[in-house]
């Protein structure tokens, strides 16, 4: 929840129970706690109530330790040093796969820590991308002086 708050600036709490699809109750209670720890602030009186994130370091990958999944992996038990071994590794479906997932759900200043370039133009016609995330990647790879 604190990282979707971090990544829309602003949220009501009503945006919380439909994103997150919990009860209102299970929603204050957890905004309660991210406010009891610092992690966000709450502005304004009701109705008029938005919860902000503070200004500190979002979590990055960086952030995970190594035995956990990525934040972009959320539904998956891969370790850095897994996700590393299918990057490299030999059995295409599962490479092609995760280089998607990567590519539609990590940040990007987080993409390059486990992609390269050539892994991305080795396998981007192969890749199951939605429309848009093929294009805004297609484009960038053009400016970047790399045709796909």
């Amino acid at each position: 929840m604190l990282a979707y708050i971090h990544a829309h600036k602003q949220v009501r709490p009503h945006d919380l129970v439909y994103v997150f699809e919990i009860s209102q109750v299970a929603i204050h209670k957890h905004l309660k706690t991210l406010l009891a720890k610092g992690d966000i602030r709450k502005v304004g009186k009701a109705p008029f109530v938005f919860y902000m994130a503070n200004r500190v370091k979002k979590p990055t990958f960086a952030d995970t330790p190594k035995t956990q999944s990525p934040y972009f992996l959320w539904d998956y038990n891969l370790t850095d040093a897994q996700i590393h071994a299918i990057i490299t590794g030999s059995n295409t479906i599962e490479k092609q796969w995760l280089i998607a997932r990567i590519l539609t759900h990590a940040r990007f200043e987080d993409v390059f820590s486990y992609l390269t370039i050539a892994d991305i133009i080795r396998s981007f016609p192969q890749l199951a991308l939605s429309n848009t995330t093929r294009d805004a990647w297609k484009r960038a790879l053009t400016v970047w002086g790399y045709h796909v």
